[in-house]
């Protein structure tokens, strides 16, 4: 896999989505995931865990969302990640007895991930029937006040006045039998 953009190139793509709408980056979403108008047209397992914490990370019971397909160049950059590879070694026992398991981290490993995802939630992870296991990474897109980073006030501003429109993220990661 060879990306020919920029080390930050999803982080710049979100941050346009948020900026100039959804639909402004409708080729960069058919390219890499599925957008998601309503809450309720996700499947009923997804929906109340998305629908809760929309309700509780953005303050709303609505929020449009994109689902990044396992080969989407967000889902390859969490695949090949520190964190991820540590969340499922900590948890490979587990996963191998069946359980669902869910947890999260601070994305920092690479400016991408950073930028795009900062700290995000890993809502179901289990292993498959073909022995691989699937992850789906959930964050919202949207700027906290107490991060006291110059470039996230900012961006905190723009949205604390309706400027930007905060979104969901869903990235399904599955990680091959032979890889893990």
């Amino acid at each position: 896999w060879h990306r020919t953009h920029n080390a930050a190139y999803d982080a710049e793509k979100w941050w346009q989505m948020s900026v100039n709408g959804l639909e402004a980056e409708v080729g960069y979403i058919n390219q890499n995931g599925l957008f998601i108008e309503n809450i309720s047209d996700l499947p009923p397992d997804f929906e109340s865990i998305v629908q809760t914490k929309v309700r509780q990370q953005l303050g709303t019971d609505s929020a449009r969302g994109v689902i990044f397909k396992p080969d989407s160049s967000i889902s390859k950059d969490i695949m090949n990640s520190p964190e991820l590879q540590k969340f499922v070694k900590n948890n490979i026992q587990a996963i191998i007895n069946g359980e669902k398991i869910q947890g999260s981290t601070n994305f920092g490993s690479n400016t991408n991930l950073a930028n795009a995802l900062g700290r995000a939630d890993f809502i179901n992870t289990y292993l498959n029937e073909n022995g691989d296991i699937v992850t789906f990474v959930f964050d919202t897109y949207d700027f906290n006040e107490n991060d006291t980073r110059p470039e996230v006030q900012i961006a905190y501003n723009v949205q604390k006045h309706g400027k930007l429109e905060n979104y969901y993220t869903i990235s399904i990661i599955v990680i091959p039998k032979e890889v893990w």
